[in-house]
């Protein structure tokens, strides 16, 4: 398949993406329509037949197509018609249980402090297992499931958004809204054994020199460097 295809091929899914339902790839794109180029190629990546796709692929588009249907900017890209894009909108009944996922490293800070979420990053939730685990091993290979308490959350104020069909935004979400699996134990340090005793010599026993002969030579050596210096000190008091 030559370039032309290929990038034609690859353009119609992006629109699909950027343009139509970026929820169902578990993605949230900002105010302007743009998505870091990084996070979209994870998502575009675990299609089947897509796996092959790079940054360069994105670019083949915008040099083979006389009206490419993409914009980058920046490390950054989005459709350029986004006139069929969910919005965000505040639901008060979400699912009694929804999911995300995080890295193992910040799971015990999870676990005692709760997600916080940023302007331009909200928390991502779904009400399938499935796609939090996907959305969640774009950061870590094993990440860990959570299991958010939306009854708990409203409680607290926490603010669900319903982002087309698959996806719920939230707000900072508190520690005891989360659930997930025990805590990893610390591992111990790791303690060298002490080096055994050495058994007592049994009476009348004695043990062998590992190389006798190699003392002996340091010996012999030795005697060699005092009466070579005996020799020159004589020397030097003759007058």
């Amino acid at each position: 398949m030559d370039i032309r295809k290929s990038s034609k091929r690859l353009a119609k899914l992006l629109t699909y993406i950027l343009g139509r339902q970026p929820d169902e790839f578990g993605l949230v794109l900002d105010n302007n329509g743009f998505v870091r180029i990084k996070e979209l190629l994870k998502a575009v990546c675990e299609e089947d037949g897509w796996r092959h796709v790079r940054k360069r692929h994105l670019e083949e588009i915008l040099i083979s197509m006389s009206d490419p249907p993409i914009d980058i900017h920046k490390g950054r890209i989005r459709a350029i018609d986004r006139s069929r894009l969910p919005c965000p909108k505040t639901d008060d009944k979400p699912p009694k249980l929804l999911y995300c996922c995080v890295r193992q490293r910040a799971y015990a800070h999870v676990r005692e402090k709760g997600i916080r979420s940023s302007e331009d990053r909200p928390v991502r939730l779904t009400d399938d297992k499935h796609m939090a685990l996907r959305i969640g091993r774009r950061t870590d290979p094993e990440p860990v499931l959570l299991t958010v308490y939306a009854t708990r959350g409203l409680h607290h104020g926490v603010t669900f958004q319903r982002y087309g069909n698959a996806l719920f935004l939230s707000g900072t979400l508190p520690a005891d809204c989360l659930t997930g699996p025990p805590l990893p134990k610390p591992r111990a340090k790791d303690e060298k054994p002490a080096p055994a005793p050495m058994p007592p010599a049994a009476p009348g026993s004695f043990f062998l020199e590992p190389n006798p002969q190699k003392r002996f030579e340091k010996r012999s050596r030795r005697k060699k460097e005092i009466s070579w210096k005996k020799e020159r000190r004589k020397r030097s008091r003759r007058p």
